[in-house]
């Protein structure tokens, strides 16, 4: 995290909407005592308490698993190819929109009525109604079925983030910046531990003699730490005080929005072409390394997995330490993302055009780092551009669009593209290097035209 309000996304695919906008919104009327060089606006009522670290590691865990249950059909793609007879589209299908889109349209609901509803509460009933949702999909019979399963895990995950953040944006003990750190990097390795962990769980099972095929076993078998995570954050609700903190809604974002739409617009618009990179890089890496390679899909799982673990630190923290620099806010987010967005396009180069394993993992790593400096930088580009007013009602809205265009449009995009290319064994790389070609202009030339609005409100800002 960066003092000032603005928090830096320590993995691949931005964080859910709400875990940025409550952690986010630093100028609320009260402020409280968090230990650390800056306050956190927080209204308490009555005693205020930390939530302890047990608790804070314990949500940081659920957003591993949430994370790690969304990489479940990249993990075991070539898997339910086979079994179901699926296109690359349809997989493309599973992993984004059928659970992207609910999942965006959900979030913006739970906005409004997070407040009604004690936060521990919708933190555990969420956990089991998306753990629910996992296991239909896991054990359905046809395609349709995986996809309502997809579509009701989308919508019962919506309220984790808004409900866990808004805890942990008030805890004094530990610091709220630290405290909300913990459970961004949960989902900053969730995706890649779900790759590892899904493909760990398919090489112990695959050889068995078993009356259910391996992918649903180790599908089911993910699904078990939130039920255990669950239940011990409903024990831990019971200490913990809750302080009720009222903010801005929509009504009041979309104004500002309409008087700074111009600039507003370009920005999320580049934001969104850098999350159709990340995640139709981070979806499709295992089909690529299985048939390019002759991996297997355990093993295509795994090296992806920590492709993203060595990539993934590297693209955020430097855009962290860059976007430290003074001269950013001369400079603006645009070089950032530009630049994060090309080196991402030439990794996508050598991918296609590597003959050796060795070669596609460096690759793949290189084209992961780039996607990590370009998202890090759009979303710390956001706060400084929004009034610390705003920035609550204002991110739920950026976020929930961007999300839901990169995870609807990169995945599918790329396999329908796959499809359409003649099939001489390398057309999955080459659509995901036309996807992301394609999304690197439209990057350029978004985050060209908000460059100079950006300075201006930037500056009205600090």
């Amino acid at each position: 995290m960066l003092s000032a309000g603005i928090a830096i996304p320590t993995h691949f695919a931005f964080p859910s909407a709400s875990s940025m906008v409550y952690a986010l919104d630093l100028s609320r009327t009260d402020r409280c005592r968090a230990g650390s060089g800056f306050g956190v606006a927080m209204s308490v009522d009555g005693e205020a308490r930390g939530l302890g670290w047990p608790a804070v590691v314990g949500l940081g865990a659920a957003h591993f698993c949430l994370f790690a249950d969304r990489a479940i059909p990249s993990a075991f793609a070539p898997a339910l190819r086979a079994d179901f007879g699926l296109t690359d589209a349809q997989i493309g299908l599973l992993i984004g929109p059928a659970m992207i889109l609910p999942f965006a349209v959900a979030t913006i609901v739970a906005a409004n009525w997070l407040g009604r509803v004690s936060a521990w509460t919708i933190i555990t009933i969420s956990m089991l109604a998306w753990s629910l949702a996992s296991a239909t999909g896991a054990l359905a019979a046809t395609f349709a079925g995986m996809v309502a399963g997809r579509i009701a895990f989308g919508i019962a995950q919506a309220g984790f983030a808004p409900a866990a953040a808004s805890l942990l944006s008030r805890s004094i003990k530990p610091p709220a910046p630290l405290a909300i750190s913990a459970f961004t990097t949960g989902s900053a390795s969730g995706r890649s531990g779900g790759l590892l962990l899904g493909g760990a769980l398919l090489l112990a099972v695959g050889g068995l003699a078993l009356p259910v095929a391996p992918w649903r076993i180790a599908s089911l078998a993910l699904l078990i730490p939130n039920i255990l995570l669950a239940l011990m954050l409903w024990r831990l609700s019971r200490r913990a005080i809750e302080a009720h903190v009222p903010a801005p809604g929509l009504g009041s974002g979309l104004r500002w929005i309409g008087s700074v739409r111009t600039t507003f617009l370009g920005h999320m618009i580049a934001s969104a072409g850098i999350l159709m990179i990340a995640q139709a890089i981070g979806a499709w890496a295992p089909s690529i390394l299985n048939r390019e390679f002759g991996l297997t899909t355990a093993g295509s799982a795994m090296l992806a997995g920590a492709a993203v673990l060595i990539g993934v630190p590297i693209g955020h923290l430097a855009a962290g330490r860059l976007a430290s620099r003074a001269h950013f806010l001369r400079s603006g987010p645009a070089p950032l993302m530009i630049g994060g967005s090309l080196i991402a396009f030439v990794g996508c180069i050598a991918l296609h055009a590597a003959t050796s394993l060795a070669g596609a993992t460096i690759a793949l790593v290189v084209m992961i780092a780039g996607g990590g400096v370009a998202a890090a930088t759009s979303l710390i580009g956001l706060q400084l551009m929004v009034p610390p007013r705003e920035r609550l009602s204002v991110n739920a809205l950026f976020l929930a669009v961007t999300t839901a265009f990169g995870y609807a449009i990169g995945p599918w995009l790329t396999g329908w593209l796959s499809d359409a290319i003649e099939h001489d064994g390398h057309a999955l790389a080459f659509a995901l290097l036309l996807l992301v070609a394609g999304a690197a202009a439209l990057v350029f030339v978004a985050a060209i035209s908000a460059s100079a609005g950006w300075r201006r409100l930037a500056a009205d800002n600090a």
